[in-house]
C-alpha cells in the first residue's frame, strides 16, 4: 500500500470520531499504522481514540511510540502522558508544542475563539488596565506577549504611544501583521531573556498565554526585566481556586495551565511587584461551561540607589532602599 492509502485511512479514522464509530475509527487508524508504522502522527491519533473510549493503557502506549517516533514533540504526545499521569509533571508545554500547534491554528483562531468559545480575555484585560488609566504615562510604550493574531492588540492601540508584541508561532504573528496595529512584531519566546541595551515598557500584558506556562517565577523576572522602574503589568490566567497554597499550578485536560492565587502573588514578589488589584471572572468557555480567570494588575517597585559611609569602614556601601 501506498503512503498516500495510509493517509486516507487515517482520515477515515477522524471521520469515525466525528461520528462517533469509534470501533472503526480505531480499526482505520490501526489500518493505517500498518501501512506506515512510523509516522509518529497516526500512533497520536490513534492514543487521542483510545483516550476517549476509556482505553488509558493503551492510549499511554499509543503516546509513548508517537513520542518515540519524534525528534522534536510537535504533536503533544508528552504533554497527554502528563495529563494521564505517565509523565513528570510540567513546568511549561514543550515550545516545539506550543509553535506547532498555533502555526496550525492561526487561520481559525478568532473565530473559534471569539465566536464559538466566547473568548473575552483581551478586553477585560484592557478593562482592568483602563480602570489605573490615570497611573500610567501619557502615550505608554505596551509590550504584548503572546500577541498571536492581535485580539489584545487591538483594544490596546487607543492607548498606546508605541505597541509591540511578540509570539512563538509565525503564522499568527502573520495575521497580527495583516492589522497593521503594532509598530513591531518579534517571534521569539517570552521567557527568553533580554539583553541590558533592550527597550523597556510602561506597560506589559498577556492575555491567555500564560495558560500554556506553569510555574511562572521566571516569566515574572522576564517581566521585570522589560519594564521601567514603577512600570505595570497586567494579565489573565485561568484560576485554579481562590488561594490556598497547597499546589501552585496544575495541567487540565484541556493541555492548559490553572494557577493558584497565592502563588501568583508570591512570584510576583520575588520578582519586585506589589498587587494592584486583581479580578475573578469569565474569560471564555469550554465544553459550555464558563472558565473563571483570575486577572491581575501589577506594578514593579521602584528602587532608589544611595550611599552611605559606614564609620567602622574606609569604603562607602550601597544601600537599596524600596519606595512606594
Amino acid at each position: 500500500m501506498s503512503r498516500h492509502s495510509a493517509f486516507m485511512r487515517l482520515d477515515f479514522a477522524l471521520s469515525f470520531v466525528d461520528e462517533g464509530d469509534f470501533a472503526a475509527a480505531i480499526e482505520a487508524a490501526e489500518a493505517a499504522i500498518e501501512v506506515l508504522p512510523q509516522e509518529a502522527q497516526f500512533h497520536f491519533v490513534l492514543g487521542e481514540i483510545f483516550e476517549k473510549t476509556g482505553q488509558v493503557d493503551k492510549a499511554i502506549a499509543s503516546f509513548r511510540r508517537a513520542l518515540e517516533l519524534q525528534d522534536e514533540d510537535t504533536l503533544g504526545a508528552g504533554v497527554r502522558l502528563a495529563v494521564l499521569g505517565d509523565a513528570s509533571p510540567l513546568s511549561r508545554l514543550p515550545r516545539s508544542y506550543v509553535e506547532a500547534l498555533f502555526d496550525d491554528y492561526a487561520p481559525r483562531f478568532e473565530k473559534t475563539l471569539v465566536q464559538h468559545l466566547s473568548y473575552c480575555a483581551p478586553e477585560k484585560v484592557f478593562d482592568l488596565l483602563f480602570s489605573h488609566a490615570s497611573r500610567l504615562p501619557k502615550n505608554p510604550a505596551v509590550l504584548d506577549l503572546g500577541c498571536g493574531t492581535g485580539l489584545a492588540g487591538e483594544y490596546m492601540r487607543a492607548l498606546a504611544g508605541r505597541l509591540e508584541g511578540i509570539d512563538l508561532s509565525k503564522k499568527m504573528l502573520k495575521q497580527a501583521a495583516k492589522k497593521r496595529i503594532y509598530d513591531e512584531l518579534t517571534q521569539g519566546d517570552i521567557e527568553a531573556e533580554v539583553s541590558e541595551d533592550a527597550p523597556r515598557f510602561d506597560v506589559v500584558i498577556a492575555c491567555d498565554v500564560l495558560n500554556y506556562l506553569g510555574d511562572l517565577s521566571l516569566l515574572c523576572q522576564r517581566v521585570a526585566t522589560r519594564l521601567r522602574p514603577g512600570g505595570f503589568f497586567a494579565f489573565c490566567v485561568e484560576s485554579m481556586d481562590r488561594g490556598h497554597g497547597q499546589v501552585s499550578f496544575e495541567l487540565h485536560e484541556g493541555q492548559r495551565f490553572m494557577h493558584e492565587r497565592t502563588s501568583i502573588r508570591a512570584w510576583l514578589l520575588a520578582a519586585g511587584f506589589e498587587v494592584m488589584e486583581e479580578r475573578f471572572t469569565p474569560i471564555r468557555t469550554e465544553k459550555g461551561y464558563p472558565v473563571e480567570g483570575h486577572l491581575v494588575f501589577a506594578r514593579l517597585r521602584k528602587f532608589e540607589v544611595t550611599k552611605k559611609n559606614n564609620p567602622d569602614q574606609d569604603t562607602a556601601q550601597t544601600a537599596v532602599t524600596l519606595k512606594h
